[in-house]
Order: C-alpha cells, then structure tokens, then sequence
C-alpha cells in the first residue's frame, strides 16, 4: 500500500487519521504544508512500512502523533520545519526502525515525546536546529 499527495496543503481545520492503520507500504506527505490548525495521529499504527514527512512544513498548528506506534519500518521528518506551535509524540513506541529527525529546523515551538519508547530503534538529529524550543526528554526502552 502506498498513501502519497504531491505537495498537499492543509491551512486551519484539522486533519484527522485518528486511530488509522497503516500496514505495509509507504504513506508520503513530503513537502505538504500544514498551517494554523490541528494534525492529529493518535493511536494510529504504521507497520512494516516508511512513514516519510520530508521536507514538510508545520507552522502554528497543533501536531499530535499522541500514543501512536511505528513498528518495522522507518520513519522520515528529515529537513522538516516546525513553527510556532506545539509537536506531541507523547506516549508513542518506535519498534525496530530509524527515526529520522536530519536537518529538521523547530523554531518557537513546543516539543513533547513524554514517556516514548524506542525499542531496537535508532533516533538521528543530525543538523537539526532548536530555537526557542521547550521540553524536549526521551525515554529509551529494550
């Protein structure tokens, strides 16, 4: 299976994939702008794929990727830009893949991974910027 939108645009509202499974495959928003509203992820899953935001810009919105597990695949934000709002993976489980955090510029924002567990998972920030960015902790697990 394979989730793509070429450059898509999301300015105010919210988009929701509350509780969505994604299994196998690639879900894609590269490049995608999200502005002024809410994204929201919560208890969704993603197995045995690439979950891949590259590039993708979130400026004032509300990103919630709140108890959300990724297992056996990677996982990609790499050159993303967050702006001015609030970023939550609180609660989330990478099992057995990379998180890819390279280059990703977080300006004015508000960052929470509280209580997440990587587990045979390997976490980069190679390059990244913080910028007035607060309460950013990480848990690692087995």
């Amino acid at each position: 299976m394979a989730v793509a939108s070429h450059k898509p645009r999301f300015p105010g509202g919210t988009v929701c994939f509350n509780e969505t499974k994604f299994s196998g495959g690639t879900v894609r928003f590269n490049h995608a702008k999200f502005s002024g509203g809410a994204v929201n992820f919560y208890l969704a899953s993603f197995s045995r794929g690439e979950v891949k935001f590259d590039d993708a810009e979130f400026s004032g919105s509300r990103v919630s990727f709140d108890t959300v597990t990724f297992g056996g695949g990677d996982v990609s934000f790499a050159g993303a830009e967050f702006s001015g709002g609030d970023i939550d993976f609180d609660y989330s489980e990478f099992h057995s893949g990379d998180i890819d955090f390279s280059y990703v510029k977080f300006s004015g924002s508000r960052i929470s991974i509280q209580d997440s567990m990587l587990f045979r998972s390997r976490a980069s920030f190679h390059g990244a910027e913080f910028r007035l960015v607060s309460r950013l902790g990480w848990l690692a697990g087995g």
